[in-house]
């Protein structure tokens, strides 16, 4: 049999029947490069600084993974393989100027595999979870502090498969699925004792769409949809304490005329204020057409308001001026019909914040792409070819940024573009920021490339892309895989990642290299 693959990338609809987006991975690099190049040319005053560099050759084991502590530093992590004996996880502990804190690593109980780690809310642990055959787990407490591990051992649901997990208080609460039932659990990390959460619309095809902890107020909110009809669906904001019990009576969204919701995040101020965001829809279906934002006083609902994505000044400003001509054009012949469906666009929102006595809200926009994969194999001495479509992953393209005044009012929106090089298979948030003063620094790293802009009030003050940069004289970076970025602590960021890296002219280093890498940036 002969296999062959194409490739090619399905569009999507932002704008009813516009299709907006067609980008091969060639034009997206070219297209990055040329926009690094252009603010060049432009010559900003600098933001981003590369202050430091830690680089691990790969040919060391114990590395993939990252776990960023702020002011305490930065864990490396990975499994090593131990011939004849059990395997062993490994942890490098370093301070704020990657010097070596602490190397230790504890041993990994006969087959089990690695499941995920969480870091706690006040970054003083790391947990790390493994899973082992007959629904066993086994998670590994390393306490940031005093270098120290401890263990505990349970037992998972029968037929439970964790895939994403939150920390309170020393208590995990794993997303997972029984079957195809999406079902959450909480796991006391000291003793391993299990506790199924209550959650409404068992067997109404539940989906989990957020779980928000809060360390301040000692609560977890849950955001869930079910309902076996898309115009019959429930949306509820479920509270539980560190436990995984009932905390108290949930927040009930009741669907409305041209408004189903689609997703929602909690920002917390105490047990009982607090505020929902997230994105809606005007046609029954699980694309946005806009965002909304309400507040929460003593568990009473003050306001909710909406942002189509129609109304927004700035939602299509990353466009060329042709396509969003083209775009207004139409919003305007729906308006005119009174239709509220104007723009249509995946969305992940963060949780809202304050900053600056106006109230921020930011949304990354995303499309599905997909490869066409072809299939020959030979009959009789005669080829049959067939093809499918196969999923390749979410492009993000762009990002907006809205003001809003205490009562839910918009004061201003910004839309900035993103294309990330990467596309993950998962619905994630990639942006990362920071707040000082009046401003907020946001940050994003696709690639060897590092985006970022400073926002301030109604404008974008700054924006800079700045390559990534190695310490050795002569290196050139010849590949860059996935890249990830967090904030790390006061006005720095980190970005870590794999590279590889030639060098022909300098003497002091290997020809090649590929290096596991750890960048410090400070944002201005």
């Amino acid at each position: 049999m002969e296999m062959r693959y194409s490739q090619t990338y399905k569009t999507i609809s932002v704008a009813s029947n516009h299709y907006l987006y067609f980008r091969e991975k060639k034009r997206m690099k070219k297209h990055i490069v040329l926009f690094a190049l252009a603010l060049s040319a432009l010559n900003l005053f600098a933001q981003i600084g590369q202050v430091l560099r830690k680089e691990i050759e790969m040919d060391e084991e114990g590395l993939g993974y990252t776990s960023v502590l702020g002011e305490f530093g930065v864990l490396t992590h990975g499994r090593v393989n131990i011939k004849g004996a059990p395997d062993e996880w490994q942890i490098t502990h370093f301070n704020g100027n990657f010097e070596k804190r602490k190397e230790t690593s504890f041993v990994i109980p006969d087959k089990h595999s690695f499941n995920g780690f969480v870091v706690s809310a006040d970054n003083k642990k790391v947990y790390f979870i493994f899973r082992g055959s007959k629904y066993a787990f086994h998670i590994c407490t390393y306490d940031v502090i005093t270098g120290s591990t401890s263990t505990a051992n349970g037992k998972f649901p029968p037929k439970f498969i964790g895939v994403e997990f939150k920390e309170l208080n020393g208590n995990l609460f794993v997303k997972g699925y029984i079957k195809r039932e999406q079902t959450l659990i909480t796991i006391n990390a000291e003793t391993g004792q299990t506790n199924l959460a209550r959650l409404p619309g068992l067997g109404q095809k539940l989906v989990i769409l957020d779980i928000e902890p809060s360390s301040s107020v000692g609560l977890f909110a849950v955001s869930v949809r079910f309902g076996k009809k898309i115009d019959m669906q429930e949306f509820h904001i479920c509270f539980f304490d560190e436990t995984g019990e009932k905390a108290k009576e949930s927040v009930v969204f009741k669907n409305g005329i041209n408004k189903f919701f689609v997703s929602a995040s909690v920002t917390w101020t105490t047990k009982t204020d607090f505020y929902i965001s997230g994105s809606y829809s005007v046609d029954k279906d699980y694309i946005a057409n806009g965002l909304y934002l309400t507040e929460y006083k003593n568990d009473e609902q003050l306001f909710i308001q909406y942002y189509n994505f129609g109304d927004l000044k700035n939602f299509t400003s990353f466009l060329s001026k042709k396509k969003q001509d083209k775009i207004n054009k139409k919003v305007v012949k729906k308006k005119e019909k009174g239709s509220e469906d104007l723009i249509e666009s995946n969305v992940i929102t963060h949780p809202i914040f304050k900053q600056d006595g106006e109230l921020i809200l930011i949304a990354e926009s995303y499309f599905a792409t997909y490869r066409t994969e072809t299939t020959t194999t030979y009959v009789n001495g005669r080829p049959q070819t067939t093809t499918r479509q196969v999923f390749d992953g979410w492009q993000y393209s762009h990002a907006t940024v809205l003001g809003i005044d205490n009562t839910g009012n918009k004061k201003w929106d910004h839309c900035f573009e993103m294309f990330l090089i990467y596309k993950p298979f998962s619905v994630i948030r990639n942006i990362r920021k920071a707040t000082s003063g009046k401003e907020i620094k946001l940050l994003f790293s696709t690639g060897n490339i590092i985006k970022s802009l400073l926002v301030s009030k109604s404008e974008v003050v700054e924006k800079e892309v700045v390559n990534l940069k190695t310490d050795v004289e002569g290196d050139k970076v010849k590949n860059t895989g996935e890249t990830e970025s967090q904030y790390w602590y006061d006005n720095y960021f980190i970005c870590y990642g794999r590279q590889k890296i030639k060098n022909f002219e300098n003497k002091s280093v290997d020809r090649k290299r590929i290096v596991y890498f750890l960048q410090k940036i400070k944002f201005d």
